[in-house]
């Protein structure tokens, strides 16, 4: 589990995880701490933390600026960790599930977002849309459709399913 707590003390956010367990009832175990989170760097003031399932943790702001970038923490990694996409500038990070990380690009004149899903592992874009994609599972991506509801794409073929 991901968390940004704010220290009383210094009144500075903190990144920490901490291993949970789900045996008879559920345990919270010590907390690591990652690091130091600038607020300033934010501007909706926290960022956006997507786990991955695998240990590993998508930080995203939700601006175009180089601090707000989607950044990928690896298990024992702290911040700012590894930018997942330097080629292109996103607005933030929707979704994130084992090796996949949806990352949307800022709106262009026509108020169309395209979203990439890029592989985390390889840094390869294995998926573009236009639509926003909500959810990932697998190798599935749920994008929004036209009326309100999610549709599974597959992509590794880009099949709606």
């Amino acid at each position: 589990m991901t968390t940004v707590e704010t220290d009383p003390v210094g009144d500075w956010s903190y990144l920490h995880t901490r291993e949970t367990g789900v045996a008879d009832s559920p345990t919270a175990g010590a907390r690591t701490t990652r690091g130091r989170i600038v607020l300033e760097d934010y501007s909706q003031g926290r960022p956006s933390l997507l786990d991955t399932g695998d240990s590993r943790t998508v930080v995203s702001g939700y601006g175009t600026s180089t601090a707000q970038q989607p950044q990928l923490l690896g298990a024992a990694q702290s911040l700012p960790g590894t930018r997942i996409d330097s080629s292109r500038t996103y607005q933030t990070a929707t979704a994130a599930s084992g090796r996949f990380a949806a990352l949307a690009r800022p709106y262009d004149s026509d108020d169309v977002v395209e979203t990439r899903v890029v592989d985390l592992d390889s840094g390869r874009t294995v998926f573009t849309t236009t639509e926003t994609v909500r959810a990932l599972w697998g190798t599935t991506a749920w994008v929004m459709s036209g009326n309100a509801t999610v549709v599974p794409v597959n992509l590794l073929t880009g099949q709606r399913g």
